[in-house]
């Protein structure tokens, strides 16, 4: 079956024409269906918004005048209430004062103040009657009965209230009152004070309109109002105001202001004026509501679709709305479809002509590379390549069809020089993904590592040898200076030895003497303290003396005095007591000398106290340095059995230390035939590493390496 030739650039003008138009098409379809849902929306956010604000514009606006009213009651309820205690003190005093005289003016002065415009201060006793009255025009007037507009009794609730409060306290009250002649009710304010000694109800009232702002909220809506009408929506529409009733509050131009059209009907028979009120009145704070409707004016063929948008401000009960014909914000619309459409084609046009002169220049690029890859299928890398002179994305795929051969060649190259046995060819990757790049390079890298290894190998043996040749015949010149000195060690520890043990025995003797002197020390100190002893005993034996002496020189006293006592009496006798007084003569000589004799006795032995005393004193303190003798002498026998000990634990340690060198001497011999043998043995070992040197020589490594330079060594 023949094939139907048709060129690529066609193919593709065809389908860029194809998915151009219906993408135009689309856009444009989109863009104008979207363009007039968002001014729809648009138009419905505008007109809500509308409405939104002047709900907010009114809703603040009568916050600020409530703000105001409110503090104005409050200073007039503040006013009247200073008042109403003013006149109760001055009452309070007119009567503590005494005298009707005093009460009366009191009165007449109350009855004259003033509160505000047409306020006045009033007083009632607990009947309901008027003690006093406006200008004291109805005083004695019964009000029991009297009631506001709203048909409640508030002179009974003030009298109530009133005899309930306390010295000091007000009551306020709020009441409508509809005066003769007057059209409206208007908030009436009174606050009540209670005068206890007098029983009397004292207030003071005013209107709440007496006060100047209060006409300002019925000025301010009549402000909004106007401004509400001179507001113009797009051409002809206009922000307008309902009541509940569907009765105009703001019509436009004011000219159907108080009109009922509750019941009015669209173009299609619907109450659409119920419909916006229904649907508006529930919906919440920021919310409002648009409505769609037919209208046809007078004088016009066609009904006109018409927007409004809705809110509620339940403040005032009005329904405020902004509405605006359909057609006077889509005219602009229409326009805006046509000129899309027309633009749409031209950019068609425009397109496929651009199109096909950039498409020319990639297919001719595309054919050239087709040719080009025909002929590197067939294995002939040397092909000529074209370059465009528009960067783009056919001139990145030209330039990476160039280097690709590029890359093929360079890694041709590469394969031949590793045949050959050059292993230093560079081979770039062309990136992280080039698989036959990865496979060459890790191909080289493990021949380069085998080579490098074996030659690494090469030269550790060759040094090996080598060093283990050297090592041999060093280590036989060392094992005959080592058989001399353990020679010579020998013969110094035999020596050490025998001075070693001279030491021990000179030790040991030492020890024998030194605790022969303990022992001798010993039984001196043992000697000593018996002496103290003695010289104790001594010394007490001398003390009971002492006391005994002192009884006879007490005796002797006593004697000497009954001798003379004695005298006395022979005296008084007489001749018959003459004998006796020789005898108690010979008595009192005989006591005078015992006492003589006893006091030398006590002279002698307290001398004899003394000296004992100090040989107790010496004898003390040479037993103390027997003490230190002794001891001194044990440590000293101490030192001399550790060291009597060490010299036999070194006696025997060298005599373990010369056997190990005879052993050591025994193994030096030995090792002097086994390095002859080690450095046979290396010089074969060297022989075969230069061989295999010599093998592996003719690889050409990567000069990058470190076995390049291991093979030239």
């Amino acid at each position: 079956m023949r094939k139907i030739r048709f060129s690529l650039l066609w193919q593709i003008s065809l389908l860029y024409f194809v998915l151009l138009a219906l993408s135009l098409g689309a856009i444009s379809f989109f863009s104008f269906t979207s363009f007039r849902k968002e001014t729809l929306n648009q138009i419905e956010e505008n007109l809500g918004k509308d409405a939104l604000i002047w709900k907010n514009y009114i809703t603040s606006n009568l916050e600020q005048v409530e703000n105001t009213l409110t503090r104005e009651r409050e200073l007039i309820e503040e006013q009247v209430s200073a008042i109403s205690l003013v006149a109760a003190m001055l009452i309070g005093q007119a009567a503590a004062a005494g005298g009707e005289d005093f009460l009366e003016d009191a009165y007449d002065r109350i009855s004259r103040i003033r509160v505000g415009k047409t306020g006045y201060v009033f007083v009632l006793d607990r009947e309901g009657n008027y003690v006093v009255s406006k200008g004291r025009s109805r005083d004695g007037e019964s009000l029991w009965e009297a009631k506001d507009s709203s048909g409640r009794l508030f002179i009974q609730e003030m009298v109530r209230e009133g005899i309930e409060l306390k010295e000091g306290e007000i009551y306020l009250i709020e009441y409508p009152w509809l005066n003769e002649g007057e059209s409206e009710a208007r908030m009436k304010v009174a606050a009540i004070s209670y005068l206890a000694p007098l029983d009397l109800i004292i207030g003071a009232g005013s209107y709440y309109s007496d006060f100047l702002s209060s006409d300002t909220r019925s000025d301010l809506l009549e402000k909004i109002k106007s401004m509400i009408a001179a507001e113009v929506i797009g051409e002809t529409g206009y922000i307008w105001v309902l009541n509940s009733k569907g009765e105009y509050v703001v019509s436009k131009d004011r000219a159907s202001d108080g009109v009922d059209i509750h019941d009015a009907k669209d173009s299609d028979g619907n109450l659409f004026i119920q419909d916006i009120l229904n649907r508006t009145r529930p919906l919440g704070e920021g919310r409002y509501y648009i409505h769609y409707y037919d209208w046809k004016n007078q004088g016009e063929r066609a009904a006109r679709t018409k927007i409004a948008g809705s809110v509620y401000i339940p403040e005032l009960d009005w329904y405020v709305g902004a509405s605006a014909y359909h057609e006077e914000f889509l005219r602009g619309l229409n326009r805006t479809r046509f000129i899309i459409l027309f633009m749409a084609a031209g950019l068609i046009v425009l397109g496929i002509v651009l199109f096909i002169f950039f498409m020319r220049g990639i297919i001719s690029s595309l054919g050239h590379m087709a040719r080009q890859s025909a002929l590197i299928a067939g294995g002939n890398f040397n092909v000529s390549t074209m370059k465009r002179n528009v960067d783009d994305e056919i001139a990145m795929l030209q330039e990476s069809f160039s280097h690709m051969i590029s890359r093929l060649k360079a890694k041709a190259e590469a394969i031949e020089k590793v045949a050959s046995g050059d292993l230093s060819a560079e081979i770039d990757l062309a990136s992280d993904e080039d698989h036959l790049g990865h496979s060459l390079l890790e191909m080289k890298r493990s021949l380069n590592a085998m080579i490098t290894d074996v030659a690494v190998i090469v030269r550790e043996v060759s040094q090996g040898s080598q060093q283990i040749a050297e090592a041999s015949q060093n280590l036989s010149a060392g094992v005959i200076n080592q058989v001399q000195s353990l020679e010579d060690v020998t013969m110094s520890l035999d020596k050490i030895n025998e001075q070693t043990s001279e030491n021990g025995e000179q030790a040991q003797k030492a020890n024998e003497m030194a605790e022969r002197s303990v022992v001798d020390a010993e039984e001196g100190n043992v000697k000593m303290n018996r002496l103290l002893d003695a010289l104790l005993s001594i010394s007490e034996s001398s003390s009971r003396v002492s006391k005994v002496i002192k009884v006879i020189d007490d005796i002797a006293f006593q004697i000497n005095l009954l001798a003379l006592n004695a005298n006395v009496e022979a005296a008084r006798a007489g001749k018959y007591g003459k004998g006796f007084s020789v005898v108690a003569d010979e008595v009192r000589n005989l006591a005078v000398k015992s006492a003589g004799a006893a006091k030398e006795t006590s002279d002698i032995i307290e001398q004899t106290l003394k000296e004992i005393k100090k040989g107790n004193e010496l004898a003390r303190v040479t037993s103390e340095q027997f003490n230190q003798i002794v001891d001194q002498v044990r440590t000293v026998s101490e030192v001399l059995k550790e060291i009597s000990l060490v010299s036999l634990h070194q006696t025997e340690g060298i005599s373990a230390v010369n056997v190990k060198v005879h052993e050591i001497d025994k193994l030096t011999h030995d090792s002097s035939s086994f390095t002859e043998e080690t450095a046979a043995a290396a010089e074969e070992l060297a022989q075969m590493a230069e061989r295999l040197r010599y093998m592996v020589s003719r690889f050409k490594l990567d000069e990058k390496g470190a076995a390049r330079e291991l093979l030239q060594e």
